[in-house]
């Protein structure tokens, strides 16, 4: 038998090894031709060889080293040398099941059609704006950020701007249920929103909410406007926070704590309030400076000078002394610069004294009467230290004691703390907003919240609070109050404006 060759073969395959395959040429068979091939016909280059190896292949995965288009040639040559039409010469491009496959596939999937019980998730992202969108949202700027969502402002299908608010679970993966729980807090609270003045005042309108998927929710509220730093002086701050969490670190809280606000308004509201304690603080402090074990003076003090000194610092002289100071700022900064150079020829530059002054003038730079009155007292403790003949570290380490505990009460002097507790709802408004001339309610309406609702208050600062038109302070992040398990609705649950809230019907009519 001779055999003209025509054209090299690209491949043989012995697809025989295949599991299941039922064609192929016994392997002896082949090889006794490619001798007789090469015996006879001295065909020129290489035998016949396999390219595509079957011993490679795992459950009918074939591993190739050549092209789909080679692969394609090789079984058609393969097959017309055999005689046989098992390979189509040419591809119909018209129908292939791989890309048949995909749209299959792909269409069951986005349909939930897959034999999955839930459809496959948008990027969250995506997601939200693609149901936005939908609703007739359009989105113009970012308002602002938080832990786990951003805030944008919108137009909106009812002709009004809003802020849409949109919560992601992916933005924090340590609370799963943030979401879920910033949707139920929010509609909890506009529900009990309705005819309950306190409430609408300083809680937002929300418009609608909604979880366009698993895992993001969308608020879309009023429009408000970040606090000034009046507004904001009673609310936690940055300097709310250093005072809380770093209140033996004499510095200033910016060293700490970014966004600082002027606060002068709440030390000068502090000394106010407190100005016996304030005062007192000279006898708790210089006392013990200049007394040792048993109780007796030191040095050159005496009970006459201690008097004294007790009496430049009373009450009514850190009064007269926020007077003068509040009419005369001039006086009070020539006054509070005496003292600071008197601390640094006596105890340091570097001393706590010297850093009290720094941090006032820092923190509460208008609050010239009260920066006056807390440098005072402290002058004063200075004074009693060199009378009993002290160390100047000694003394100065009592000024610092006495300056971290100033400040750590000056800072703190907010209308509402940044999280409430079962023992703090129960108190009656009046015992903590009776200290306040400005930005009342808020702590009142927090209360009410928690007797309608169970609603503990929780994450409260300057950055969660903002501000309407005409001044009202509005609770806008809600997302990590959290409900009291202990609560039980009944009557003393519920305001007097939402106990007795009767339709009555006649003939269809509401009357």
């Amino acid at each position: 038998m001779k055999i003209r060759i025509k054209r090299k073969l690209q491949e043989m395959s012995a697809a025989g090894a295949v599991a299941g395959f039922p064609g192929g040429f016994n392997p002896e068979v082949v090889d006794k031709f490619n001798k007789e091939e090469e015996d006879e016909s001295k065909l020129k280059g290489t035998r016949l060889e396999e390219l595509l190896s079957t011993s490679t292949q795992r459950l009918g995965i074939r591993l190739t080293a050549v092209s789909g288009e080679k692969a394609h040639a090789g079984h058609l040559e393969r097959s017309q040398h055999q005689g046989l039409r098992n390979v189509v010469e040419e591809e119909d491009d018209s129908f292939s099941m791989d890309s048949v496959d995909r749209e299959f596939f792909a269409d069951r999937q986005a349909t939930g059609q897959d034999g999955s019980d839930e459809t496959p998730l948008l990027d969250p992202q995506e997601a939200a704006l693609a149901s936005l969108r939908e609703k007739g949202y359009e989105i113009k700027g970012v308002l602002g950020k938080g832990s786990i969502g951003h805030v944008f402002l919108a137009n909106t299908p009812f002709k009004q701007p809003a802020a849409i608010k949109i919560v992601r679970n992916d933005f924090n993966f340590n609370d799963i249920e943030a979401v879920e729980r910033e949707l139920n807090n929010y509609q909890t609270i506009s529900d009990a929103r309705e005819g309950t003045p306190i409430l609408e005042k300083h809680f937002p309108k929300v418009f609608e909410s909604w979880s366009p998927q698993e895992g993001v929710a969308i608020i879309a509220m009023e429009v408000l406007k970040p606090l000034t730093n009046e507004q904001a002086s009673f609310i936690p701050d940055a300097s709310f926070l250093a005072a809380k969490y770093k209140p033996h670190r004499l510095g200033p809280a910016s060293d700490s704590f970014g966004g600082m606000r002027d606060v002068s308004k709440r030390f000068t509201h502090y000394l106010q309030n407190n100005i016996d304690k304030v005062a007192a603080r000279f006898e708790y402090y210089g006392y013990q400076l200049v007394t040792d074990w048993e109780g007796e003076f030191m040095g050159d003090a005496t009970s006459e000078k201690m008097d004294k000194l007790k009496e430049e610092s009373s009450p009514e002289q850190l009064m007269a002394m926020l007077k003068m100071s509040t009419a005369s700022p001039t006086v009070a900064k020539q006054f509070i610069e005496n003292r600071k150079s008197a601390f640094i020829k006596t105890l340091g530059a570097g001393s706590a004294a010297v850093q009290l002054i720094e941090i006032l003038e820092e923190e509460s730079p208008e609050a010239f009467g009260a920066n006056a009155a807390f440098i005072h007292i402290a002058f004063k403790i200075m004074l009693a230290g060199l009378a009993a003949k002290r160390e100047p570290k000694t003394i100065d380490a009592f000024i610092a004691d006495y300056s971290r505990a100033i400040l750590v009460s000056a800072r703190q002097f907010t209308q509402i703390p940044m999280g409430y507790a079962q023992p703090t709802l129960k108190n009656k408004p009046e015992s903590h907003e009776r200290e306040f001339l400005t930005s009342k309610g808020l702590n009142a309406a927090i209360q009410e919240l928690y007797k309608q609702t169970g609603l503990m208050a929780k994450d409260l600062h300057d950055q969660n609070v903002m501000a309407r038109a005409n001044g009202d302070l509005v609770i806008v992040d809600v997302g990590l109050f959290r409900k009291d398990t202990s609560w039980v609705a009944d009557e003393e649950g519920l305001s007097e404006s939402r106990k007795y809230k009767i339709k009555i019907t006649y003939n269809g009519d509401k009357r």
